[in-house]
């Protein structure tokens, strides 16, 4: 799963962190799930746990593909955060002043949006 492009192999999962992650996947009753972790550097570490088919007893592997479903919203909102954080965006910013025409009308604003996703208000960190 690494690429050219990353500046250090991967290491292994820790073992702790594969035990919980096993214990509650049985815990859970879910048949297979895949964990993979990466930074600005690469691939940092990567684990598969369970079955990507019960019936055949094929195990998740990295070619297993899953339903992203509504994990999508968690990356949206977290690299919108990201760029408010870094001063691009503000949380009370109309979505259609930095959304093309051809993404359509975005009434409201991003900590609008993030509300109707998530079903959270959404509000800026205090330190």
């Amino acid at each position: 799963m690494t690429s050219q492009h990353d500046t250090h192999a991967p290491s292994s999962m820790p073992t702790a962190l594969a035990t919980y992650i096993e214990t509650e996947r049985r815990r859970a009753d879910v048949a297979g799930t895949a964990v993979v972790a990466f930074d600005r550097d690469g691939l940092r570490f990567e684990g598969y746990f369970g079955y990507a088919n019960l019936g055949t007893g094929e195990r998740v592997s990295s070619e297993t593909l899953f339903r992203a479903a509504s994990i999508s919203k968690l990356f949206t909102t977290s690299l919108v955060m990201q760029e408010i954080d870094g001063g691009t965006l503000a949380l009370d910013e109309p979505m259609n002043r930095k959304l093309e025409s051809s993404a359509g009308v975005h009434p409201g604003s991003w900590g609008k949006r993030f509300q109707h996703i998530t079903d959270v208000l959404v509000r800026p960190w205090r330190v």
